[in-house]
């Protein structure tokens, strides 16, 4: 459960928070102007959702009156990443059927694939001598097969500083 509140202050503090609430999913892409340009304090809702609000005012009375622990920016990235990664554990083990893109570029196509292992920062296909940059499930995902990773399926599974992160299609992209 996410429970806390936070100052941002700087341009550089809220663009970090925002990318925080992108990871998780609780970014509202219609305030993205408004909170990038005037937010100083993110506080999250009593009700456990995750969700947070935001006060572009120098006092709130909602963020004074809120029961959450006041973190740093630090703190906050901590306590979001453990959810995050307990929200979204890896799904995949060996002989899944997946689909997978062996290197980023646009021209690449999506190709079906059994899953056999994430080690050493890199996930393996069975058989492959090349190590997959992106994967998602197979089912579901059948009609990507042969077309370019320009077409995204609704969620895939990248690398991010050496652990696999879940991606969407509906994320923000900064």
């Amino acid at each position: 459960m996410l429970n806390f509140k936070l100052i941002l202050g700087t341009r550089e503090r809220r663009q970090k928070f925002y990318s925080l609430l992108v990871k998780i999913g609780k970014n509202h892409e219609k305030e993205k102007e408004s909170f990038m340009a005037f937010a100083t304090m993110a506080w999250s809702a009593n009700d456990g959702s995750g969700h947070f609000f935001f006060s572009t005012e120098v006092y709130s009375p909602s963020f004074e009156n809120s029961h959450a622990t006041l973190v740093t920016l630090e703190q906050a990235e901590t306590r979001i990443n453990h959810f995050y990664e307990t929200q979204n554990p890896f799904p995949f083990k060996p002989f899944d059927k997946i689909i997978a893109a062996f290197d980023g570029y646009s021209s690449t196509n999506w190709t079906p694939e059994f899953f056999s292992i994430f080690i050493r920062e890199n996930f393996w296909a069975m058989g492959s001598k090349q190590a997959a940059v992106k994967i998602a499930p197979y089912e579901g995902n059948e009609h990507l097969v042969g077309e370019t990773i320009m077409r995204e399926p609704e969620e895939w599974w990248e690398i991010e500083n050496g652990k696999p992160v879940l991606k969407r299609k509906n994320d923000v992209k900064n």
